[in-house]
């Protein structure tokens, strides 16, 4: 009988010992499977308290970058418009965060790099724009043709202007480009300007075989022959002018009447153009005629002039 309770007692502790390890064991899995997600939760309201924090700060050095635009006279509309976009965002995550809703810092964060590369880009456009000018008062001479120039400088300050200021260095590159350009141009037509030159100053100079007078005197007196010719037959140079441009009128007159009959034949006798077709070529070609019809009465008027001129003399 004693013995029996003594296995009887044995078992008890056995059973509790096992009850014990299984409790035991059941915590330990139980933590493993809990801590990686509490440890990520607790990660996770880090990161956002974190971010919560940067955002705070990135917007009071959005505050100070923005005056300090201000302070170097830069256009900050743009700029402005950015930082109130992230402080309207900064304000409805923080309201998300006290409804204990899902809330995210990032965007505010974006929009403040955002501000901190238009600060950038505005600095670096203005120094390059400074060392563009400098480059274009060495470089330009009086009598260069810098209107291609002048248009680029002009995009330039259009997009400093608009605060576009990332597309002011290829603007500033095309500038450079351009200047080269003009001033290789303006040299080379120097140089062939000035060679030029002293050809034909050599050739007024010298002697003519021929006259055996100087160059110069001999244009002088062909000159003077050319102007007398021209005075004393002006009329009848004129005359043969207006004569001249009225057989054109004429002869254009006539083509474009062979041109009406033509469309008329295609229109009434062939069927090949539609009356809407028809209607238009007729009365643009009336306009044509028309049109002459006023400029030969003119010629002949002044044609009777000239006539009138030389019978007096």
């Amino acid at each position: 009988m004693q013995k029996t309770n003594e296995a009887e007692g044995k078992r008890r502790v056995m059973k509790k010992r096992h009850h014990i390890f299984k409790i035991l064991l059941s915590f330990v899995v139980l933590s493993i499977l809990i801590f990686p997600l509490i440890s990520s939760l607790a990660t996770s309201v880090n990161a956002n308290a974190s971010l919560e924090l940067n955002s705070s700060i990135c917007l009071n050095d959005s505050q100070i970058i923005i005056a300090n635009m201000a302070n170097e006279n830069f256009s900050i509309k743009r700029i402005n418009d950015t930082f109130n976009d992230a402080g309207i965002i900064f304000n409805t995550q923080l309201s998300l965060k006290l409804k204990n809703r899902a809330y995210d810092f990032n965007s505010v964060l974006a929009s403040c790099n955002e501000i901190k590369k238009i600060y950038t880009d505005a600095i670096t456009s203005r120094d390059q724009i400074g060392s563009l000018m400098k480059f274009y008062n060495d470089s330009i001479s009086s009598g260069m043709n810098t209107s291609s120039i002048d248009a680029i400088l002009t995009e330039i300050n259009g997009e400093m202007r608009d605060e576009r200021y990332e597309k002011v260095s290829p603007l500033v590159d095309k500038a450079y480009a351009e200047i080269i350009n003009v001033q290789s141009t303006y040299t080379s037509l120097n140089v062939f300007y000035q060679s030029t030159a002293r050809g034909f100053k050599a050739f007024l100079l010298a002697k003519n075989k021929l006259f055996q007078i100087k160059n110069w005197q001999v244009i002088l007196i062909f000159l003077f022959i050319l102007i007398t010719v021209y005075w004393i037959y002006r009329l009848k140079i004129h005359k043969v002018l207006i004569n001249n441009k009225m057989e054109k009128l004429q002869i254009r007159k006539k083509t474009i009447k062979d041109l009406v009959m033509k469309t008329q034949r295609n229109y009434f006798q062939y069927g090949k153009i539609s009356e809407s077709d028809y209607n238009i070529k007729v009365k643009k070609f009336a306009e044509l005629i028309r049109d002459i019809d006023r400029q030969i009465p003119m010629l002949q008027e002044e044609l009777a002039k000239i006539e009138k001129i030389q019978k007096s003399k």
